[in-house]
């Protein structure tokens, strides 16, 4: 059996399905135009609430920033009122001024040694330590015997009234303490046991 195919029938039918074919892309291609449109207004509408969310962030900041600066200025201009009120009597500041500096010249003026001030204070401590104006006899102790006095303590001693041994075998705890301050001994007189020393030649001296 032989089937023979019209050459015109069978032209006709490719290009109708040619025709479809590009029907077809041509409608994919509108309905992908538009659903982009879409997408994109969409996108540019989210776009614009973000932007306006981001507007009044920046108002509420901008009224923030207005409040603090209101409120720096106003405190601004308190302080410069309380200076204008401080510069207004010049004259009172000047006489506080004066008083303040009298009163530096007088404590400086106390706090500064004088001769006769020293003396008083020496003079006060020879009463508390029973000195003597004079060795006994014009005869002092050899107060160098005793380990830790030397020829300087000696004459230093000599000038708070103390010449012999037995003056300083009587000093109590008061007098140690007046004699340790007065010539700066930090503790020697204990430690290097000058009452017991002193003590010891009273005995000596008392024997012979």
């Amino acid at each position: 059996m032989t089937i023979y195919f019209d050459k015109g029938e069978g032209m006709g039918t490719f290009l109708e399905i040619v025709l479809l074919i590009a029907l077809v892309s041509i409608i994919g291609l509108v309905l992908g135009y538009l659903v982009g449109l879409l997408t994109c207004q969409k996108n540019n509408k989210s776009h614009i609430l973000e932007k306006g969310k981001v507007c009044e962030a920046r108002i509420k900041l901008n009224k923030e920033q207005s409040d603090l600066l209101e409120k720096e200025s106003q405190e601004l201009i308190e302080v410069s009122q309380k200076e204008s009120l401080l510069t207004t009597t010049p004259e009172k500041n000047q006489e506080t001024d004066s008083k303040k500096e009298n009163k530096k010249e007088d404590e400086s003026t106390n706090t500064l040694p004088s001769p006769q001030k020293d003396e008083d204070n020496l003079t006060e401590l020879k009463s508390q330590l029973n000195a003597l104006s004079a060795p006994k006899n014009n005869q002092a102790d050899d107060l160098k015997e005793i380990k830790g006095i030397g020829v300087v303590i000696e004459k230093k001693l000599h000038q708070l009234g103390i010449f012999h041994f037995e003056q300083i075998a009587t000093w109590d705890e008061k007098m140690i303490a007046l004699v340790d301050e007065h010539l700066a001994f930090k503790g020697r007189i204990y430690r290097e046991r000058w009452i017991e020393q002193a003590k010891e030649f009273v005995k000596k001296k008392q024997a012979q």
